[in-house]
């Protein structure tokens, strides 16, 4: 079982909040509303500062979380009938794993 990666001083970005609210929201809405420019105001009547980045030690526990109810097998197979005999295959379970095989 692969354990999962880490980062010692937390920053290593695992996502987005788009719940987030940016604590200079305040004064980017206080700042837009004194603005004289009707036409800007018409097209985006109210300015707003969510969303931000998620750390992993911060916000979450690891890197990247391992889907661990999806199956989807892979396949293959390669032949060569001259100059000589040669055959190969290979099979791989699940994503995000290492265990795959192969055969020649």
């Amino acid at each position: 079982m692969e354990s999962p990666l880490s980062e010692a001083n937390n920053q290593s970005v695992s996502g987005f909040d788009y719940e987030y609210v940016q604590p200079i929201q305040g004064q980017v809405q206080a700042n837009y509303a004194s603005l004289n420019d009707p036409a800007l105001k018409a097209l985006v009547p109210q300015l707003y500062t969510k969303g931000g980045l998620k750390y992993v030690g911060v916000d979450d526990d690891q890197t990247y979380n391992t889907p661990r109810n999806t199956f989807l097998p892979r396949v293959g197979f390669a032949y060569q009938l001259a100059p000589g005999p040669w055959s190969g295959a290979a099979w791989a379970c699940s994503p995000g794993s290492s265990g795959s095989a192969g055969a020649t």
